[in-house]
């Protein structure tokens, strides 16, 4: 949870580059304090019976993956839906993305056997019911981080995200 609460630094940092131009310093300030924040709670845990104290270099390089991956998502996604903003409105976008995507994870799942244990696990509607509302859920969450994008900044969206996941977790 640490190294996911840098996404905010991560992507205003590609959004600077990209973009070729620096923020406000407030919203650097702000972006600091959130992960300050973050690491403190993180380094106050170490020592609970509660977990805290594994580590695997393995997970930790593969979550600052996932946080390079979600911060340039946003900038790019941010750049693609201004860029196209009158030809293609957020359902269009949404649908080629999605066949974009379906496109390279369909024969993954097919090589790997996950497609296969998916057909062996989903027998009847009671299992399919909630795989789909999961994905129509996951479809809609992002058709709302599309329609954020259309007027606000990719780290504006990012410490969205990063606040809706820590109240997530409070509750």
């Amino acid at each position: 949870q640490c190294i996911a609460a840098t996404t905010p630094a991560a992507t205003v940092t590609i959004e600077s580059v990209y973009e070729r131009r620096l923020q406000h310093p407030g919203i650097y300030a702000v972006i600091a304090c959130l992960c300050a924040g973050a690491v403190l709670a993180e380094l106050g845990s170490f020592g609970d019976a509660a977990g805290g104290g594994e580590r695997s270099l393995r997970g930790e390089l593969m979550m600052l993956m996932a946080v390079f991956a979600a911060s340039c998502k946003y900038v790019f996604a941010k750049a693609t839906v201004q860029e196209y903003r009158d030809e293609l409105g957020p359902f269009a976008f949404l649908f080629w993305v999605e066949v974009f995507i379906l496109l390279i994870l369909l024969p993954w799942a097919a090589l790997n056997g996950e497609l296969a244990t998916l057909v062996r696990y989903a027998q009847g509607e009671q299992r399919w019911l909630p795989l789909c509302a999961c994905s129509a859920l996951g479809g809609v969450r992002f058709f709302a981080e599309l329609l954020i994008l259309r007027s606000a900044s990719a780290t504006s969206l990012s410490t969205a995200n990063l606040a809706t996941h820590a109240a997530v977790v409070v509750l």
